[in-house]
C-alpha cells in the first residue's frame, strides 16, 4: 500500500488518472532480478499494467522521480493479441485476480477494451481535444459500435463524435 499512496493512489503512467484496478509492478522483473525496493515498484491501472507485459509500454528507471513511460509498437499491434499466460504475470498487492470479482467473466476481456479505449482517448487528446471531450466522443463510439474493429476505425467513429471546432 505504500507504493500506491506514495504514487497518489493513481496510475504512475504520465496523463493517466486512473485510480481503480492499480496494481504495484515491478520495474525490473523479478524474474530479471528486481527486488522489492520501493524504487523498483510502481502503481500502474490494470491497462498499462497489461500493455507492459506485452512488451508495448517500456518503464525504466527509478520510481519515483527517475521512471520513464515510452511506447514501443504502434497502437495497430493491438488488434489480434492473444492474452497469454505471461500477460497475468503475478502482482504485489490483492489486484492480481484473473477473474472480474462477482461476475465470472475473465479479467482479459476487460484489458482490451480499457487499451483500446486508452489508445482511442489518447490520440485523440494528441489531436488537440480535451481530455473529458476525448474520454466521452470515444465511449459514444464503443457504445454504437463496439471494441471488435481496429484502433484506427475506433478513433475514426470517435472523431465522428467530437463537436465541431468554432471558426
Amino acid at each position: 500500500m505504500r507504493i500506491i499512496a506514495r504514487d497518489h493512489h493513481r496510475c504512475a503512467v504520465p496523463g493517466c488518472r486512473n485510480a481503480k484496478h492499480i496494481d504495484v509492478h515491478h520495474i525490473i522483473h523479478q524474474e530479471d532480478g528486481g527486488g522489492h525496493a520501493d524504487w523498483n515498484l510502481v502503481a500502474l491501472c490494470s491497462g498499462h499494467h497489461t500493455l507492459h507485459h506485452r512488451g508495448w509500454l517500456v518503464i525504466e528507471g527509478r520510481a519515483p522521480d527517475s521512471i520513464k513511460f515510452a511506447w514501443r509498437r504502434p497502437p495497430e499491434a493491438l488488434r489480434g493479441h492473444q492474452v497469454t499466460s505471461d500477460d497475468r504475470r503475478a502482482h504485489v498487492g490483492p489486484n492480481g485476480s484473473q477473474e472480474r470479482p462477482g461476475r465470472g467473466e475473465p479479467a482479459s476481456s476487460r484489458f482490451g477494451d480499457v487499451a483500446m479505449r486508452t489508445l482511442a482517448r489518447d490520440a485523440l487528446v494528441g489531436l488537440g481535444w480535451k481530455p473529458g471531450i476525448a474520454r466521452a466522443a470515444v465511449d459514444e463510439a464503443i457504445a454504437t459500435v463496439g471494441t471488435d474493429l481496429r484502433i484506427e476505425q475506433l478513433v475514426h467513429e470517435a472523431l465522428r463524435r467530437c463537436p465541431r471546432p468554432l471558426a
